[in-house]
């Protein structure tokens, strides 16, 4: 995958978390669409070599034991969105995702969720592994 080689200390903690035992991963289709985005944004290669790239990074996703978790319905967006005051406003609908779906933590190395206030914690891979 396009991580192992731009940041493979980071690409080999993420996969040893899909792998770990004692927890429950849970994503968003917000999620799946920036995972999607990242090669097409972010790569110099054709255009057509991101598009496929992007779907087979799509696929692997799909195939994990991950739970995927809906888009938020626009009434339920409207009544939690100033839960969160967060600097990044693209990353409040994966907060109030976390939040209803009862998860303890939001995994990420995006510094942007370390404003997300009392209502949920923010933790990096390595902090859920214990490295």
């Amino acid at each position: 995958m396009f991580g192992s080689k731009l940041e493979p200390d980071k690409f080999d903690c993420v996969s040893r978390l899909f792998n770990y035992e004692n927890i429950d991963l849970v994503t968003s289709l917000y999620a799946l669409i920036e995972l999607y985005n990242y090669p097409i944004f972010n790569f110099e290669m054709d255009e057509q070599e991101k598009r496929l790239l992007a779907k087979s990074v799509i696929i692997s996703a799909l195939l994990t034991e991950t739970e995927i978790v809906p888009m938020l319905p626009r009434a339920i967006r409207s009544y939690y969105n100033n839960t969160f005051k967060m600097s990044d406003k693209s990353d409040i609908p994966h907060a109030i995702l976390a939040y209803i779906e009862g998860c303890d933590y939001i995994v990420t190395y995006d510094r942007h969720f370390r404003d997300i206030g009392d209502k949920l914690r923010c933790i990096t891979p390595e902090g859920v592994l214990g490295w």
